[in-house]
This record gives C-alpha cells, sequence and structure tokens, in this order.
C-alpha cells in the first residue's frame, strides 16, 4: 500500500492552527488575555463585547493585540471585593495607667481620704460623708489603687 503525503497544515487542528498563527503575528488569545488579566475567558469576551477591549474575531476566538490587553489592565478599576472567608480578629490590649481623679495617690480627692468633708452654713462648720467616696477614704475610680485599666481595641485582618 502508498504512503499519501498530507500536508503539514492539514495535520494542525484548527484550535492549533489559530493559536499557532495568532502567537506567529503576536496576537494573545482570549485565553492568554484572560490569564494576564487574573479573570475567565468568558470576562474577557464580555468585555470585548462592551468595547473595553479591542479585538478581532476569527474564527470561534478573538484575536487581541498585546498593547490592547496590556492599556486595559493599566486602565481598569480594581474589583474592592473582601475576600472570602476572611477573618478579622479584635485585639483587646489591656494596660494600667495613673488614675486621673487622684494622681495615682489612692484617696479621694475630695476629703483627701479622711471619710468626711466640713461644710460652711452660715456661720456653722458641720461635717459629712464625702459624697464622692461614701465615707471610705478611697478614690470612687481606682478603689485606692492608685492606677485604671487602659483597653485599646484594634482589628487585624488574619
Amino acid at each position: 500500500m502508498a504512503r499519501r503525503h498530507v500536508p503539514f497544515l492539514l495535520l494542525l487542528s484548527r484550535v492549533d492552527l489559530q493559536s499557532s498563527g495568532a502567537r506567529w503575528c503576536g496576537i494573545m488569545l482570549t485565553s492568554e488575555a484572560a490569564e494576564r488579566l487574573s479573570i475567565k475567558k468568558r470576562s474577557v469576551a464580555r468585555l470585548i463585547k462592551q468595547g473595553l477591549i479591542v479585538a478581532e474575531k476569527r474564527g470561534r476566538d478573538y484575536w487581541i493585540e498585546p498593547e490592547e490587553v496590556e492599556r486595559y489592565a493599566r486602565e481598569r478599576k480594581p474589583a474592592h471585593r473582601p475576600r472570602r472567608n476572611q477573618v478579622t480578629y479584635s485585639v483587646v490590649i489591656i494596660h494600667n495607667t495613673t488614675c486621673p481623679d487622684c494622681k495615682g495617690e489612692g484617696s479621694c480627692a475630695a476629703c483627701e481620704g479622711s471619710g468626711i468633708v466640713v461644710g460652711v452654713i452660715g456661720d456653722q462648720e458641720r461635717a459629712y460623708t464625702c459624697g464622692e467616696c461614701d465615707g471610705d477614704g478611697f478614690c470612687s475610680l481606682c478603689s485606692g489603687s492608685g492606677e485604671i485599666e487602659d483597653d485599646d481595641e484594634d482589628e487585624l485582618p488574619h
């Protein structure tokens, strides 16, 4: 049986011929543009139909100039979508600071730690239980320790 000579171009499939032809001309196909832009082929086709990317229809595929893909990549606005499954942690840092009421002394500022406040009515002096500390003589904000807990809350993405 005699062998038939088959031309080289007939051995290539239609897709191979288009891909090869596009590469020889320095043209990108839809799949290459999608890979460069990190999007799907369908999205590239949609952008072409919307007129955002200029391309030429050749068979089942679009031929796109690489400069056109680079132009679109520079000009497009990034999608501001939150990442899927992104967890945000709230971190609370607690530290002690000097009490602003008693300035770190621990005693009540109103009665100076005695628990009694002296008041004058007319020409008479009277002693009253301190209303700030209820007579115990300790600072009501820090309970006599001279320090209060101060917390700062920050959100950290994971």
